[in-house]
């Protein structure tokens, strides 16, 4: 009776914790990936041919969401393999899962950031400076 509880009340978190994510999906999608980088850069190729809404937005959406997944999928392989399959197998813990899953995320993020960008937030937070990049991501 005991197991049978706590398999509804964790099934029952997986729904809320899948949801949650669900919710959270296009502001995950676009500030931890290049989808904002490259919409951005198809606005302004959008403006300067001089046609401001041809090709329409949803086409801009669109095409900023497909180079986004082909851009990403290295990223998106590595966390499958790293961590979301095996988690799905039973082999890792939930938390081993996340934290093999931020790491690649982390890597591209730290990648696509100047190194004075990230000391002026560590200036301006008035934080003590990281030793690594890992560092950094750990206080955080």
């Amino acid at each position: 009776m005991k197991t049978i509880f706590t398999q509804q009340v964790s099934l029952t978190l997986q729904i809320v914790f899948l949801m949650t994510v669900l919710s959270l999906a296009p502001a995950i999608l676009m500030l931890t990936t290049s989808f904002t980088r490259i919409i951005i850069v198809l606005s302004f190729l959008r403006q300067a041919i001089g046609t401001p809404t041809i090709p329409p937005n949803q086409v801009i959406l669109g095409l900023a969401l497909f180079l986004t997944f082909f851009n990403m999928n290295p990223v998106f392989s590595k966390v499958n393999d790293d961590a979301l399959q095996p988690y799905l197998k039973g082999r890792i813990s939930q938390q081993t899962a996340l934290t093999k899953a931020l790491d690649p995320m982390r890597d591209f993020m730290f990648r696509q950031t100047r190194e004075k960008d990230l000391a002026l937030f560590v200036y301006l937070s008035k934080s003590p400076r990281p030793a690594s990049s890992s560092t950094m991501a750990s206080s955080a």
